[in-house]
């Protein structure tokens, strides 16, 4: 287990930081001291996995340390925040965000239709959604089930991959979050457009160029979500404490981690691709979830040359893609919504994941100037091929 211990777990009172994250709908921050067994066991387990996070980002810097720190809140919807105060940075998740997915890798870990070769499955006693759920507000969350789960699976293995499923997803979404800070983000945009957060949902940008702006941004920050959670899951010296002893020799198959960690990856996407579709909100200040899937292919080609990897990793990342579409099918009534698909080689589609490339490596020089002073970095130019 790392050492946690500089990294002060008392949360800091900041009435600025309480106020925005309520306008932004993100509710009060969540008392995790509160929580009772069994999902004390996760949230502590949580609360390491932030803490081990900012410990092992903050120590690729070369300068001083911003002061970070990182809450839950008592929202129900799927969200996340990076955000700057007075007094701090601060990385927020809404809880909802944390139930929805442990509900819906339980059930999907309870079919036979995902990890067929993982410990038994009981398909038949998966309760089945009308459709797959957005916003928590539709599990049964209560005091004594904060997570809102009505299922898990009874196979040790299977209950083990979906735990850690949901720590891959974390990981990359503190990682995303934290580059917005590292990264010179939220500098830039103080400067540029007087803001000092960015929220995954809300805040829609005005103009065209607003919006490549943010999109080029939240590229920045995918890359360092996949350079950070893929170099998590594939080094595992530092990765036991992470997820049940019963998934070690599994694991360490360096197939098996690339296949666990592609398919948290795309579920995640997958997910928030639902949610875009089923709300109506255009993309405007992210690039759409497939795009953004798209960018990640050349990244995961490139980061996986320094890996003893037998099967080629774009390969996999089809064949996994293919899996979670089942896996959803499997736990749904209702086909997961499929809008958008047909539109990822579209000459349109190529036109703007080009233009926000090109935002990109101009904004790129002025965020390695911000983030210098503190050691902070951004993507290099190699993960961002243009596409032909």
């Amino acid at each position: 287990m790392p050492n946690l211990t500089h990294l002060d777990a008392t949360p800091i009172e900041d009435d600025y930081l309480d106020r925005l994250l309520i306008t932004h709908g993100f509710g009060a921050r969540l008392d995790e001291s509160l929580v009772t067994p069994p999902y004390a066991r996760i949230f502590r387990l949580h609360a390491e996995i932030r803490r081990a996070s900012l410990e092992g980002l903050g120590s690729l810097r070369s300068g001083a340390a911003n002061r970070v720190s990182s809450c839950y809140t008592e929202a129900t919807c799927l969200n996340a925040a990076a955000i700057h105060t007075p007094k701090q940075f601060c990385i927020a998740f809404p809880i909802g965000t944390v139930a929805l997915l442990y509900d819906l890798f339980f059930r999907m870990l309870g079919t036979d239709s995902v990890f067929p070769e993982l410990g038994k499955a009981d398909p038949e006693e998966v309760p089945r959604y009308t459709r797959i759920p957005t916003e928590a507000h539709d599990l049964i969350i209560e005091a004594d089930n904060p997570l809102g789960v009505s299922y898990i699976p009874p196979s040790r293995e299977r209950r083990a991959i979906a735990e850690y499923l949901v720590v891959i997803v974390h990981d990359v979404l503190f990682s995303h979050e934290y580059q917005h800070i590292d990264g010179g983000h939220l500098h830039f945009l103080s400067q540029e457009q007087k803001k000092s957060s960015i929220f995954e949902f809300g805040d829609a940008p005005e103009t065209r160029d607003e919006e490549l702006l943010f999109q080029a941004l939240e590229l920045d920050a995918d890359a360092a979500s996949v350079r950070w959670s893929l170099k998590i899951v594939m080094d595992a010296r530092y990765n036991l404490w992470r997820y049940d002893p019963c998934l070690r020799s599994y694991l360490q198959e360096p197939e098996m981690a690339l296949r666990t960690w592609l398919f948290a990856l795309i579920t995640m996407f997958r997910l928030t691709h639902e949610h875009h579709v089923r709300s109506g909100e255009p993309f405007r200040k992210h690039p759409p979830p497939l795009m953004r899937l798209a960018f990640m292919r050349p990244m995961v080609e490139y980061l996986f040359s320094s890996y003893p990897i037998q099967i080629n990793p774009l390969s996999l990342f089809e064949i996994v893609f293919d899996e979670v579409q089942r896996g959803f099918c499997a736990v749904s009534q209702e086909l997961p919504r499929r809008e958008g698909f047909s539109n990822v080689s579209s000459k349109p589609f190529r036109e703007h994941m080009n233009a926000v490339i090109s935002t990109w490596r101009r904004i790129r020089p002025e965020l390695i100037a911000l983030c210098t002073e503190w050691g902070g970095s951004n993507a290099p130019e190699v993960y961002t091929p243009y596409v032909q």
